[in-house]
């Protein structure tokens, strides 16, 4: 083969060569532009997807604390007011003509049982609709809710906090319905004698640590979690973008740890 000819052939084979390179460089950055461009269509239909299922939840619980807002605002109203009548007219006292011994007995029975529904039905009112936490926020509202327990001699109750400030309303709502359920929950199932609870505000986020000394659960029984009342309970943190950690087993107590981010105080409503 001449100098010529083979010259030629090795430019030839350069140029096939370099032509393979860039043909399979360009397939390559196809193929990750490409894979780029599959990941974020992914990524942005997870996000919505997400957002879709948080403004869902927002709109139950939202649709839940109107219609306990409604309920309660019926029981004060209405049956509140039927009570404190019946109770007027049975403070009127009796005349010994008009009311043997037994019968005394029986309205004064009935007077005591009265008192109990109407300081039961305010309790449920309270409950349902705290005007104590929209006044004075979640600190007031969690202390009456503590003071209440205790005064039933069921169980103690430990709690602590270092918030100095209000969080906003809709933030303040979801923590004391998430501590309000923990509470339910220990009252209804645990058989405990002693609830701790303890409030850890920074700058970047909520943490609630709360623990009962009660018979315990097995967390993994999708079925027990059903009945605890732990979905709802978990449909609120996530609407905080919060994390939720439970540690339990059947005669151990509960340690449940909720961490809420970006909860920024209200710098002109304080804690005394």
């Amino acid at each position: 083969m001449d100098r010529p000819e083979e010259l030629e052939f090795i430019q030839l084979m350069l140029i096939g060569i370099s032509l393979t390179f860039l043909l399979s460089l360009a397939v390559v950055i196809f193929f990750l532009y490409y894979q780029r461009r599959l990941f974020a269509q992914q990524q942005t239909m997870e996000q919505m997807r997400i957002a879709e299922q948080r403004n869902r939840l927002e709109a139950e619980i939202e649709a839940r604390e109107s219609e306990r807002s409604r309920i309660a605002l019926d029981l004060h109203d209405e049956v509140g007011a039927l009570l404190s009548t019946v109770k007027l007219y049975m403070s009127y006292p009796a005349t010994a003509e008009s009311h043997t011994e037994k019968e005394e007995s029986i309205r004064i029975k009935a007077q005591e049982m009265l008192d109990d529904a109407v300081h039961k039905l305010r309790s449920i009112s309270r409950n349902l609709s705290p005007e104590n936490l929209k006044l004075f926020g979640l600190i007031s509202a969690l202390n009456e809710q503590c003071i209440m327990l205790e005064e039933s001699g069921a169980m103690a109750i430990y709690f602590n906090h270092n918030l100095k400030q209000r969080l906003g309303l809709e933030v303040e709502t979801h923590v004391y319905r998430i501590i309000q359920e923990l509470l339910n929950n220990t009252i209804k199932h645990a058989k405990a004698t002693e609830i701790r609870l303890q409030l850890t505000h920074t700058s970047s986020r909520l943490t609630i640590d709360y623990s009962d000394n009660g018979i315990g659960f097995d967390p993994q029984l999708k079925a027990t979690a059903q009945s605890l009342g732990l979905t709802s309970l978990t449909s609120r943190v996530q609407i905080l973008s919060g994390e939720i950690e439970i540690n339990s087993e059947p005669g151990q107590g509960v340690h449940i740890k909720i961490t809420i981010p970006n909860t920024q105080t209200q710098n002109s409503a304080q804690y005394e």
